[in-house]
């Protein structure tokens, strides 16, 4: 019987392609090709799953719930911000100023 469960992915997976959808359908408009789309997204998928949030928040009222919903999208989006300055970094080191 277990064999003719379908298993779903699991929300982070879920999560990932909204995210990789959007950044497919926005990133040609920059010149990318579908080739570099799929390098980047290889390196960026393990980036998003190890910030994104699995549980759902929840608060006793909505102060509380404002305050924790506030404090994911700050750690998410430094969690972001000190990557891209890591790449950033090495992108100076190896290319110099512009």
């Amino acid at each position: 019987m277990a064999d003719k469960v379908t298993r779903l992915p699991d929300s982070m997976q879920r999560q990932w392609r909204t995210f990789e959808d959007s950044l497919r359908c926005v990133m040609p408009g920059f010149g990318v090709a579908p080739a570099e789309m799929d390098y980047v997204c290889a390196q960026i998928k393990p980036i998003y799953l190890r910030l994104a949030k699995s549980e759902k928040i929840h608060g006793g009222d909505n102060e509380s719930l404002l305050t924790a919903l506030n404090e994911w999208v700050f750690n998410q989006t430094m969690g972001f911000m000190l990557l891209l300055a890591e790449r950033e970094v090495e992108l100076f080191r190896l290319r110099g100023p512009k």
